[in-house]
């Protein structure tokens, strides 16, 4: 087994408890980490042994499409459609970060890091 990291995709998002966050949107920054068999795929070199990286990325785009107030929802989506869509993977870490949060003094980012075997 081995994790397999798509590290600081980064989207604009309509995440926040305000309307003005949820109309503006938000810089989000997502690292995501699932855990997969790789032996196969190191020997066949063949993507269909593995994850497609491209598949995955598309899948995080998705789960961000629909405005929501909190990133426990965005983390929610992502993890609940990663187990759905691929079979093979086993585990997940994601991080998600929302830039600049507005809140009453300096921040560069609210974080949930976030962990699950499947």
């Amino acid at each position: 087994m081995a994790w397999i990291y798509l590290n600081e995709m980064t989207f604009k998002v309509a995440v926040g408890v305000t309307e003005e966050e949820r109309t503006k949107q938000n810089k989000v920054v997502i690292d995501l980490g699932v855990k997969v068999k790789i032996s196969k795929a190191g020997q066949t070199d063949s993507v269909e042994d593995t994850v497609d990286y491209e598949q995955l990325y598309l899948t995080v785009k998705d789960c961000l499409s629909t405005p929501c107030s909190l990133l426990e929802t965005l983390v929610n989506r992502i993890d609940q459609a990663i187990k759905q869509q691929f079979k093979t993977v086993k585990g997940i870490h994601l991080k998600v970060s929302k830039m600049n949060p507005p809140i009453s003094g300096p921040c560069k980012s609210s974080t949930i890091h976030f962990k699950r075997k499947y």
